[in-house]
């Protein structure tokens, strides 16, 4: 199984997800939403097994997919990514999708943007028609752009860097990628704390 290189947006080195900046609006949480399910899938119940059919059944193309890479060469066997393919989605650039020991943890969408931060708008647009207000909003005015909802246990994560090809959309299960968060950093202690007991003779 190959490597998968972590998400770009992940902050310093165990940290995945975007700053919790902006403003607080309305949340989404005080409306009745359903819970997201992207393509029929949901994080935090999805199986990868369901998902493997899943994208065979509607077509897609899984071109990348191995465990998380926490840093150099040093990976955790319990976060599982596939970068697929093929989707149904406007300006979508590319997918990633996470799973936590066999359960969807992650959507992780990468669309393509313009100066004027368009992609971002029209998304924003579609979400708030959806679920709501977010329960956190900063517009791409001179400054990067992010959006926050909580919506039946599910975050979903708008953003994009103020000087950027790319947004970025995201749907987390706040529990599977806390634990595994701290899956990276027990696998990092476990192989470097072996790779320097094998290298006490140098």
């Amino acid at each position: 199984m190959r490597k998968l290189l972590v998400s770009v947006l992940t902050a310093g080195f165990f940290f995945s997800g975007f700053p919790l900046t902006g403003f607080t609006v309305a949340s989404a949480q005080q409306q009745r939403v359903s819970v997201p399910r992207p393509f029929g899938l949901e994080v935090g119940k999805t199986t990868e097994e369901e998902f493997k059919k899943f994208v065979i059944k509607k077509g897609w193309n899984v071109v990348a997919s191995g465990y998380r890479i926490i840093r150099d060469d040093i990976t955790n066997p319990n976060v599982t990514g596939y970068q697929v393919k093929g989707l149904p989605l406007e300006k979508l650039d590319s997918a990633y999708f996470w799973f936590y020991k066999g359960k969807l943890m992650k959507i992780d969408y990468r669309l393509s943007e313009d100066m004027a931060k368009s992609t971002f708008k029209t998304y924003y647009d579609l979400l708030v028609k959806k679920y709501g207000p977010p329960a956190s909003y900063q517009p791409p005015n001179l400054q990067a752009g992010e959006a926050i909802w909580n919506v039946g246990g599910v975050k979903i994560f708008l953003y994009v860097p103020w000087v950027s090809t790319t947004t970025y959309l995201q749907y987390i299960d706040p529990e599977l990628n806390r634990k595994a968060d701290i899956s990276d950093r027990e696998v990092y202690r476990k192989i470097t704390a072996q790779k320097a007991k094998n290298n006490q003779g140098i």
